[in-house]
């Protein structure tokens, strides 16, 4: 007896809630519905290509635990905001234990009104996003920062991702109401041209490894890690500092205290950024293979700039480029094979 064959199961779309694309017609409440099938029926849903305005704040929230493969499928799909008033363009939030939700090819554009474009939030101990997934997702334009990730967001990864001119690029941290936010993965993603910060970790928040990323000419830091970071491989860093208005009121294109990695990661300048990092140590901190390039204005760019507690080390090895250091930090670092 010949095996029969179990249906599949076709992808919800956009337009099958009456969504038009055409960046005109309204279809905030055509999305909202297409959003709430993800919930109702553990599945993926499809925004085609098109332009969709977007008048009010887009909720996916998971109210039960989910394993399933969910998400958003949307290349060459801008959700095009019409939001005046501060609020986010797209929120997910979980309050569940949900895995496996990826958005994938999905643009968001804002208008400089709305709020953040994309929270993603699991915000106590007993919630969580694990596995989650950004993939080609491009955010910028908006009024606050372009990503937002907060709270129990465990072994995730973006990637292939663009953030550009919004407050700042991304934001990640933990939740004041006790989600800890860890083992994030970022892969081939660009920060640029953000008003203030391309990526920022935020309340407490420290364990993220970057892979292959860029950041630039963004307001102030590339990346700003004020409680530290897991790992930096294959960044570079670019003309970063761009409000400063002149090579003496700039900085780093990498800032972070406590701890950190950097492997074979570079800084180019021609304006306002005067180092690749700086950093205050107060565990461990090595760089390996990293070099500087400054040219024109930044023809005086240094590569590090460090300083640290007493109980702070640091190895620098195979770099190429001058170190500074504070405080006499430089007793308390290891120079291996690295020149001027």
């Amino acid at each position: 007896m010949a095996a029969q064959l179990i249906p599949g199961k076709r992808m919800l779309s956009a337009a099958d809630f009456g969504a038009v694309g055409d960046g005109v017609t309204d279809d905030t409440a055509a999305i909202q519905a297409l959003l709430d099938s993800i919930v109702a029926d553990s599945t993926f849903v499809e925004i085609p290509p098109g332009t969709y305005k977007i008048s009010a704040t887009l909720n996916l929230t998971f109210t039960q635990d989910s394993t399933a493969h969910v998400g958003i499928e949307s290349h060459g799909a801008i959700l095009q905001s019409a939001i005046t008033d501060g609020t986010p363009l797209l929120r997910v939030i979980s309050n569940a234990v949900v895995r496996f939700f990826l958005i994938d090819g999905l643009q968001i554009k804002g208008n400089g009104q709305e709020g953040h474009g994309l929270v993603m939030r699991a915000d106590n101990q007993a919630v969580f996003l694990y596995n989650c997934c950004l993939r080609d997702v491009f955010i910028e334009g908006c009024g606050g920062d372009g990503c937002v990730m907060y709270g129990n967001i465990f072994e995730s990864q973006l990637a292939n991702s663009f953030f550009r001119q919004n407050q700042n690029g991304l934001s990640m941290g933990n939740s004041p109401d006790g989600g800890v936010l860890s083992a994030i993965h970022l892969y081939g993603c660009v920060f640029g041209q953000n008003r203030e910060t391309g990526c920022q970790m935020i309340n407490n928040a420290t364990d993220a490894g970057f892979h292959g990323c860029y950041f630039l000419e963004n307001g102030t830091w590339g990346a700003n890690c004020p409680n530290g970071f897991t790992l930096m491989s294959n960044c570079g860093f670019e003309n970063n500092w761009m409000s400063a208005g002149s090579f003496a009121a700039g900085n780093a294109g990498v800032a972070f205290q406590n701890f950190g990695n950097m492997l074979a990661c570079s800084a180019t300048s021609r304006h306002y950024q005067t180092h690749l990092v700086n950093g205050y140590v107060t565990s461990i901190f090595s760089m390996t293979g990293c070099f500087r390039s400054g040219v024109e204005e930044a023809g005086t760019m240094h590569l590090s700039n460090l300083s640290g507690t007493p109980n702070g080390r640091a190895s620098i090895v195979s770099c190429n480029g001058e170190r500074d250091y504070r405080d006499g930090f430089q007793t308390r670092t290891t120079e291996i094979a690295s020149i001027p």
